[in-house]
């Protein structure tokens, strides 16, 4: 709902993939209780589609739903690594990505998150943990893949569909491990696809993968401190465009992070409203004040912001598990044709 409500608010497009059927049917009657979870009706822009995990890891019905919540246990692997081959499926149609978790926060519309480099393969959210002294220029060891964008190469189509075979392989990792050790095994030394850099510093005319900066899509080390005011102090002054709870275990314990931080929005009878909206941007300092004027225009500018901001969602089971489908090709090329919609 949180996720929704602010993707609606920003005027984005976006695709929810369901990742079991059920859910799939749930989500097509709109807001319809799935056991103890009421799902939110999805916006105006908004498209469903289905990946039916159970299906295609021959698993029994119903397997994936119970199972969800057991981090790294049980089905969560299976679901998680069905994930990424969903996104695999949509690089290779010809996409690139920008993904984003359902647990994450969205203060603004994050195609800051799109490097401008065409020498960038894939950016991804720097893993770190809780504390204090992280700096705007931090790379961290891997990325975590609750937050990240990638390019709509063969590259990049290689290494995705690479992990279902490693996920098979290894069924106590979850995706993120599996991904990341299809890179150290295969990629960086096939492709030779550069990491360690931190997105928009110089770089090598080679593909590459960069980090993007903690203090624009910052993680869970926000725990160590998560007031908007004193973050803001710590991230220098300036908002973020994302913020993702990713070490808070738990749905309500990741609602309450995000309450904090003055970044829920999807409950309550003003859910999804322009007062909470411009709650939002008053608790996040002047240079999101704005935001919600903007956010009320909703219906004015819809058909070009559309056009403009199309993403995408992925939905898994039970915890909400959601990705960002960014349609930049007409940004990279420049020109103003619609993007493909194959």
């Amino acid at each position: 709902r949180n996720w929704v409500c602010r993707a609606e608010a920003l005027h984005m497009w976006y695709l929810v993939v369901a990742l079991d059927a059920p859910l799939y049917r749930a989500l097509a009657r709109g807001a319809d209780p799935v056991g103890p979870v009421r799902y939110p009706a999805l916006g105006p822009g908004a498209a469903l589609a289905l990946f039916d995990v159970e299906r295609r890891r021959n698993l029994t019905a119903g397997a994936v739903s119970g199972a969800f919540h057991e981090f790294r246990g049980g089905r969560f692997n299976d679901l998680s690594c069905g994930k990424v081959r969903a996104v695999a499926h949509i690089l290779r149609a010809g996409l690139h990505v920008l993904f984003l978790d359902a647990d994450v926060g969205i203060l603004s519309v994050p195609l800051a998150l799109i490097p401008t480099d065409g020498h960038c393969h894939y950016a991804y959210q720097a893993d770190l943990a809780p504390r204090r002294d992280v700096a705007c220029n931090e790379v961290g060891g891997t990325g975590n893949t609750g937050v990240y964008w990638a390019r709509n190469s063969s590259e990049m189509v290689r290494w995705f569909f690479a992990v279902e075979g490693e996920c098979r392989a290894h069924p106590d990792l979850d995706d993120q491990e599996n991904f990341w050790q299809v890179f150290r095994r295969v990629l960086q030394a096939e492709l030779g696809l550069a990491m360690g850099n931190s997105c928009g510093t110089p770089n090598p005319k080679s593909p590459y993968v960069c980090a993007l900066s903690p203090c624009v899509a910052p993680n869970g080390y926000v725990q160590a401190d998560p007031v908007p005011r004193r973050l803001l102090e710590r991230l220098q002054g300036r908002a973020p465009v994302v913020v993702h709870p990713n070490f808070v275990s738990g749905g309500a314990q990741k609602r309450a992070m995000l309450r904090n931080l003055s970044l829920w929005v999807g409950d309550g009878p003003d859910q999804c409203s322009a007062k909470r909206a411009r709650a939002l941007s008053e608790a996040w300092g002047p240079q999101t004040e704005g935001m919600w004027l903007l956010e009320r225009a909703h219906r004015y500018v819809t058909p070009v912001a559309r056009r403009s901001h199309r993403l995408a969602l992925v939905w898994g089971r039970a915890v909400l598990v959601a990705a960002g489908m960014a349609v930049v090709y007409w940004l990279c090329k420049g020109g103003s044709r619609a993007p493909s919609s194959k």
